[in-house]
């Protein structure tokens, strides 16, 4: 079939498919839940849009200060290792800006949506663990929106001040982008802990340091290949929009657009690659002492990102066509 719209269209209604039967697998009510957790992520993504692009950098700052302080049940162990990776900027307290309403706002939104899920009776019956890192991975989504209403304001000014037609660029790092704001947000980390929390029934699931890890670094690599596959997808809408794309870093600076386009597929092959060792590894030790639903839910969202990837691939293999 070769690399045709086609083929990528059957590989995506695969992943439907497994998807589907996947589903079967877990009860009604993780299934209910679930969906309904997904619209809670949405709210947040929507809210990030509409509600903090193109606000003042004070009021962003403020409302960065002020998702640290909405989470005060992670733990100290969780806390400082969040600072030693990603410090906490100086607070800003809201009289000290002119964005009173939009601060108030978000911390309406952040503890709306705190309750909606830490208080529903599938995340109330979670293990200490569990329930916490829960919280961790909400508090990081929140940060992740912040970053990326910050990088909106860069970027626009970037593109408006740039001679050459391009899309701008961050001003820093690619590696550093991807592997960071561009990844968490895409919820990854999130979901799992959502499900992890859903199937739990009070126990850690994932009992030794070594299986944490393995989930933890196979999510980040299917993330960071989801978003590599993305960002190729994309960089048409992304330059129209003024939204920042990967092919818009100066890594990427000299190189034709199609040149960044090839280097960033071979990057999300090379991901895939890494993600599916750890997978192996993860399988040998849920196959041995865990519940089929736990399975269920790792193979789901493994089915779900490649179906997603897939659908990147195959715009970007449908506009090359045109």
């Amino acid at each position: 079939m070769g690399d045709s719209p086609l083929k990528h269209l059957c590989l995506i209604l695969t992943g439907i498919v497994n998807s589907k039967l996947l589903f079967l697998e877990l009860s009604t009510h993780v299934l209910y839940d679930t969906l309904e957790f997904m619209a809670t992520a949405y709210f947040i993504d929507h809210y990030g849009d509409t509600q903090l692009r193109w606000k003042s950098i004070e009021a962003i700052n403020s409302c960065q200060s002020l998702i640290y302080e909405c989470f005060p049940e992670i733990n100290s162990g969780f806390t400082a290792l969040a600072t030693a990776v990603n410090p906490q900027p100086t607070l800003v307290h809201v009289h000290d800006t002119k964005d009173d309403a939009t601060v108030a706002q978000f911390r309406t939104a952040i503890s709306a949506h705190k309750n909606c899920v830490m208080e529903s009776p599938g995340i109330c019956t979670a293990g200490d663990y569990c329930r916490r890192n829960l919280l961790f991975e909400m508090r990081r989504v929140w940060l992740s929106i912040v970053s990326d209403a910050k990088l909106s304001i860069t970027v626009y000014d970037r593109c408006h001040s740039s001679q050459n037609g391009s899309g701008g660029d961050a001003g820093y790092g690619f590696y550093h982008w991807l592997q960071s704001s561009g990844v968490d947000s895409l919820f990854y980390w999130y979901i799992m802990a959502f499900m992890i929390c859903r199937v739990s029934d009070g126990n850690d699931i994932f009992p030794t340091g070594l299986e944490k890890y393995l989930v933890q670094d196979w999510c980040r690599h299917k993330a960071i290949e989801n978003r590599l596959y993305n960002e190729v997808g994309s960089v048409g809408r992304d330059r129209a929009e003024s939204n920042l794309n990967a092919a818009d870093f100066l890594e990427f600076r000299g190189s034709t657009l199609d040149k960044a386009k090839a280097d960033l597929l071979n990057m999300a092959k090379l991901e895939g690659e890494l993600a599916k060792i750890c997978w192996e590894r993860l399988q040998v030790s849920l196959l041995t002492n865990r519940a089929p639903r736990v399975r269920a839910i790792l193979r789901l969202l493994n089915e779900i990102t490649d179906a997603n990837s897939e659908l990147y691939v195959m715009r970007n293999v449908f506009a090359s066509h045109i």
